[in-house]
């Protein structure tokens, strides 16, 4: 299993705009551990959403705390399994997950408000 998680620079915290992510930490699993964690970039050369790029590395599950309509649509499009509407620690979600206990807080993912929208 490949888990991605897209965050900022300055926080460990899932970051809160999926859209605008310019980085992601992958998490690669095997027998529900950790066997590597890795910080990359998004690439995104023309019209590749992320999702599209997750999937083309090899991706299979997103945690993240919100998208918008286009970005979900990509994600369903892709076939990837989303776990939405979290906002803790990377590492902490990712531990969790594994743990099978983490969910997808829709409440959250659903009443994602901000200023800029």
């Amino acid at each position: 299993m490949v888990i991605a998680v897209p965050f900022n620079l300055e926080s460990d915290i899932v970051n809160q705009h999926y859209g605008k992510s310019e980085y992601l930490v992958i998490y690669r699993i095997e027998d529900k551990k950790i066997q590597s964690k890795e910080i990359i970039k998004i690439d995104l050369d023309g019209e590749k959403s992320i999702a599209h790029f997750c999937k083309d590395i090899g991706v299979d599950t997103l945690i993240i705390d919100h998208c918008g309509p286009n970005a979900l649509a990509s994600i369903e499009e892709n076939k990837l399994k989303l776990i939405c509407g979290i906002n803790i620690d990377i590492d902490e979600a990712v531990d969790l997950y594994l743990k099978g206990k983490l969910k997808s807080n829709m409440e959250r993912f659903n009443d994602h408000k901000h200023d800029h929208h």
